[in-house]
């Protein structure tokens, strides 16, 4: 079974092989699965997508979300991985929040799946997205549901989605060797780049990239992951235990190791000459000749201008457009 992972305009931006057997379970081989990118970051940009109606369901896995999809006529996405539900590139609403469910699988309570599931939908409410979640019995998926209870059985298990709370993404007590604030700083660099991806910081601010542009991560969502030390074990060097107290002048230290941590103050000094647009990175080449490229980390913009643009336009403003109107008036 092969699955295409698109952006939104459709292009391919990764391809996953899932080897299954003639009676269409899965092969007994290892890996069962592979995933080859055609860019770098696709996950930022791309899904399996199964169009319908929303509210929009995100799945770890194909099979899990066809077996959704099957049941509900909702459109449902395949993430293709576990970590990368957390970057799903759900669209912005502009007056309202998007809504999202996640059709997890029934793991374990406590085990490190559930854990990466719980700080998936934190990553996503951090977005600013409304996130449910649907869960199956412990130890089956969605697709293990459709074929002993049938399509009904997931229909209301994905209409009684639970409303994902942000305590929720406290899964248990953090345990810290030492203690220290530059031990908290080491652990909240993790945390961060698990739920963004590379975390950089420049110019007085912590950035990631969003998929087009690098975006300054909001000063509460910097904050909140170290919360998640206060109360955090630890031995002192006389072996006798004890636990991370939290004031906001330790909180601004372990942020400011933090910052050293991440620390590439020219990163956005030198970036490519072109244009980043809405359709891509337009590049100019020695005579001029613009060519378009896919959104990448490694032009390290800032911004993202709301215009497209493709090879062989005819390069005359359609009239009536913004550009047209500003060249008229000047």
């Amino acid at each position: 079974m092969v699955a295409l992972a698109t952006d939104a305009a459709g292009e391919v931006l990764a391809i996953q092989q899932v080897y299954l057997t003639a009676e269409g379970r899965k092969a007994p081989l290892d890996p069962v699965k592979r995933t080859n990118k055609a860019v770098e970051g696709w996950a930022d940009r791309s899904a399996l997508r199964l169009p319908a109606r929303e509210p929009l369901v995100l799945c770890e896995g194909v099979v899990t979300a066809l077996s959704v999809w099957q049941a509900t006529g909702q459109e449902v996405w395949a993430c293709l991985g576990i970590s990368n539900i957390a970057r799903a590139p759900v669209p912005d609403k502009a007056n309202d929040k998007a809504t999202v469910i996640l059709a997890r699988d029934g793991d374990a309570p406590g085990s490190k799946a559930e854990g990466q599931i719980v700080r998936a939908a934190a990553a996503l409410a951090l977005r600013g997205l409304t996130v449910l979640i649907a869960t199956p019995p412990e130890g089956e998926d969605f697709n293990d549901v459709l074929q002993r209870e049938g399509e009904e059985a997931n229909r209301n298990r994905i209409a009684g989605a639970e409303p994902f709370r942000p305590d929720q993404a406290d899964t248990g007590r953090k345990r810290l060797l030492i203690g220290s604030d530059v031990e908290m700083a080491k652990r909240v660099r993790e945390d961060l780049t698990e739920l963004h991806g590379r975390i950089v910081h420049a110019e007085g601010a912590f950035w990631r990239y969003g998929g087009s542009y690098w975006a300054a991560i909001p000063d509460h969502e910097l904050r909140l992951p170290v919360h998640a030390y206060d109360g955090a074990g630890f031995e002192t060097p006389a072996s006798e235990p004890s636990t991370v107290k939290l004031t906001q002048a330790r909180v601004n230290s372990v942020l400011n190791e933090c910052a050293a941590l991440c620390a590439e103050p020219g990163f956005f000094d030198a970036p490519p000459a072109g244009i980043n647009c809405t359709s891509g990175f337009i590049r100019f080449d020695a005579r001029g000749t613009p060519h378009l490229e896919p959104h990448h980390r490694t032009h390290r913009f800032r911004h993202t201008l709301s215009g497209r643009w493709h090879p062989g336009a005819s390069g005359i403003q359609p009239e009536g457009s913004m550009l047209a109107r500003s060249l008229m008036k000047a």
